[in-house]
């Protein structure tokens, strides 16, 4: 800022404004009589033209190159200049010099001296007035008049009773009011000065007669309206005495009007940061604090006196405290400054578990040049913490819902797929993403119409569940589709959840029970049919005995003999289904295992003999017993040679079914062979799965296997398969010794 007249040093003058100070040299430099400023240790700082041309100086310099000796009289000039130490504030000395003018004669002048302020700095005012020219000339009050209605600011003169005298044409246009109505009246008729506070203008005339002088802002109320203005008052002195006062004003109403403005803004823009949620930190450019708000101090665990300290130190270093790790924090804020990013981003881990998310834009003054930094922070822990929370449920219900077998999907207004299972997709060989969009009846149907008992156009029309089950011949499976309406808070339907399961083995259960409900019937059918047939049998065994203890001869003897081992077959025959539709509870005890295979083979005979297969058998007679269930294994040598008959028929009519047990280490080993087609190796693998099976619609239900897997692992045993497409198949039973 300019220098300035204002109340300074002791309260004496001092410059307060540039256009103050132009206009008081513009009139200094017009004056016929010297005025020079000094220090108190002589040396001129300022000297106005009368004084410069009376010793022939050019500009100030000049003066102070021109020694002492040169300027004053030997006799008088270095105890002038020595007294000026010890003036005091407030008073004006006179005293008389002789000044050698630039001609060398020596005339003597009166000098009225004063301590001022100047530049800042305390300064004597001395005012030279020629004693041989006291009285001025009309020349020279035209001169000065002139010069009073030159002034570019605002000037008038007041006599001792505050009476306006003198009111210059700057001072009408700025208070609209004309000479006329100024002068000749008291300054308070025309405006008043307006009062911050009650007994402000008593004060101000109190201080001004203390004084001699004031300077400050003031508001003057006029005709036109209120007007901001600088003043300076400074009384007259002339003879010693206070003759009036004259006041300079200068015109302040524009810049005050934008300081209230301003004021008004940085009020607001302090409101506002003051009750923000964010943490509000300015800085200088070299990361040194200009402002900060409360919430920042808050969040930084800050006391109160930081607002208004700490501003000398390096923010980057005071906030390291709560900060979990310090090193990273100082290194990503020192390349942020360093390296003048635009905007930056990035977040904050506290040591108690906050997270601080930071954003930082960089300030530029009017010139382009960089000039700090704005640093927002805000508390996000929350926010993060709820969003990591529904990441891991979004994760883990996608995890659920890609877990689940059946194939699920959400269908929109158009039944466009909008969600899908990974069961959905791997259907069709692709991902979920790629069916997204994609409408359900296109990827499912073809040629992309929708069936009539589609349950999703059933529930968008409905807004019912709906449900149907589909079979389907290429792979025997059935499936049961059910849709489920989505409803909008105004309860409208807006798609559909549907469900696809697999119900084959539900199926299969369901014809599993019918059958095992027949076969218990015919269980009690045989067991009826056998007791039936046992009677005349044991009267055609019987009577057959009696006839060969007679004496017949050798032909009726031989056929006698035949008839009763045929009748005693069947017998035994009768025996094995009656044993084999009797319910048992399951007891393991010793057993023979070639004489379980016997039985089975005696149980399929008939079957096989009239279908042409031929039946081999290689038993070990040295086998020991073991412990096992009878029946229990009974079933699994029934089922696998039942299995070895169907396929051999299927395939040529006939066949060789080859049984073989022998003993090896630890195990009883059980191969039972035939020379059907095989088994695929596709097939090989699945064989043991329940409800899975290779046999025509209605010709079996894949649970035989599965049942006689469950037995020998049961047992403690294994059972497996071995097989080469076109050159039958064997079925190999381990059970421990």
């Amino acid at each position: 800022m300019a220098m300035t007249i204002r109340p300074g040093l002791n309260n004496i003058p001092e410059v307060r404004s540039l256009s103050n100070l132009e206009s008081f040299l513009d009139i200094f430099d017009s004056l016929p009589f010297g005025i020079q400023i000094t220090r108190p240790d002589g040396e001129p700082v300022y000297a106005n033209r009368s004084l410069l041309d009376l010793w022939g100086c050019k500009n100030i310099d000049d003066l102070q190159k021109l020694p002492l000796a040169e300027r004053l009289s030997p006799e008088n000039g270095k105890s002038f200049y020595s007294s000026m130490k010890n003036y005091h504030d407030g008073i004006t000395y006179r005293s008389q010099v002789t000044v050698i003018c630039q001609n060398g004669e020596g005339r003597s002048f009166q000098v009225n001296s004063r301590n001022v302020v100047w530049n800042g700095e305390k300064c004597v005012q001395s005012i030279f007035q020629d004693l041989a020219a006291q009285k001025p000339t009309e020349a020279s009050l035209r001169f000065l008049d002139h010069a009073f209605f030159s002034i570019r600011d605002g000037i008038f003169i007041l006599n001792n009773d505050f009476i306006v005298t003198h009111w210059n044409n700057v001072c009408e246009k700025l208070f609209g009011i004309i000479t006329a109505d100024a002068v000749g009246k008291h300054i308070s008729a025309s405006m008043t000065m307006v009062e911050t506070f009650p007994g402000q203008n008593a004060q101000r005339i109190r201080l001004l007669l203390e004084k001699g002088y004031n300077q400050e802002e003031q508001v003057y109320r006029t005709p036109i309206g209120d007007v901001w203005v600088d003043v300076h008052t400074q009384a007259i002195i002339i003879e010693g005495k206070r003759q009036g006062w004259v006041t300079l004003v200068n015109d302040i109403t524009p810049r005050k009007t934008i300081e209230e403005a301003l004021n008004f803004k940085n009020t607001l823009l302090e409101a506002l940061a003051e009750n923000t949620t964010d943490g509000i930190l300015v800085t200088d450019e070299n990361n040194k604090k200009i402002f900060c708000n409360g919430r920042f101090r808050e969040l930084w665990g800050l006391p109160l006196e930081f607002a208004e300290t700490c501003a000398d130190n390096d923010m980057t270093v005071l906030m390291t405290a709560p900060v979990k790790d310090p090193e990273d924090f100082i290194e990503k804020t020192r390349q942020i400054i360093e390296s003048k990013v635009k905007h930056s981003r990035d977040r904050i881990n506290f040591s108690d578990g906050r997270i601080l998310e930071r954003y930082t834009n960089e300030m530029f003054d009017k010139q382009g040049r960089y000039c700090g930094r704005l640093w927002y922070y805000r508390d996000i822990t929350e926010p993060v913490r709820m969003r990591e929370g529904m990441e891991m449920a979004a994760r883990e219900w996608r995890t659920t819902f890609d877990s689940i077998t059946d194939r699920i999907s959400i269908h929109d207004r158009e039944n466009r797929l909008t969600k899908v299972n990974k069961a959905f997709a791997a259907r069709y060989d692709l991902s979920p993403e790629e069916i997204i969009s994609e409408r359900c009846n296109h990827l499912v149907h073809e040629p992309g119409n929708i069936p009539a008992n589609c349950p999703w156009q059933k529930t968008m029309q409905t807004g019912k569940p709906a449900t149907v089950e589909v079979f389907s011949p290429d792979s025997g499976s059935w499936v049961q589709e059910s849709a489920s309406p989505i409803f909008d808070d105004q309860g409208q339907v807006t798609g559909t959840v549907n469900i696809i399961k697999d119900v084959t083995e539900l199926r299969q259960m369901e014809q599993q029970l019918i059958m095992t409900d027949r076969l218990a019937s015919i269980g009690e059918l045989v067991s009826g049919i056998a007791h039936e047939l046992n009677n005349p049998l044991t009267g055609v065994i019987g009577f057959a005995q009696l006839l060969l203890e007679k004496d017949v001869s050798d032909d009726v003897k031989e056929d006698l003999t035949i008839v009763a081992g045929e009748a005693q077959r069947a017998a035994r025959i009768v025996r094995n289904l009656l044993a084999f539709a009797r319910k048992h509870t399951p007891v393991k005890q010793p057993s023979r295992i070639n004489s379980i295979i016997e039985d089975v083979l005696t149980l399929r005979a008939y079957e096989q003999k009239v279908n042409n297969i031929e039946v081999f058998t290689r038993l070990d007679d040295n086998l020991p017993e073991i412990m096992l269930d009878y029946f229990q294994i009974q079933q699994v040598f029934l089922n696998i040679v039942i299995n070895a008959e169907y396929f051999m028929i299927e395939a040529h009519r006939r066949g060789t079914l080859t049984v073989i047990s022998e003993k090896i280490p630890g195990y009883i080993r059980i191969s039972i062979s035939d020379d059907g087609p095989g088994i695929k190796p596709v097939n090989l693998k699945r064989i043991f799965d329940p409800f899975y099976t290779t046999k025509e619609v209605g010709k079996g239900t894949g649970l035989g296997l599965s049942i006689c897997h469950g037995i020998v692992t049961e047992h403690g045993g294994n059972i497996y398969a071995k097989s080469e497409q076109g050159k039958g198949a064997t079925f190999v039973v381990e059970l421990p010794i």
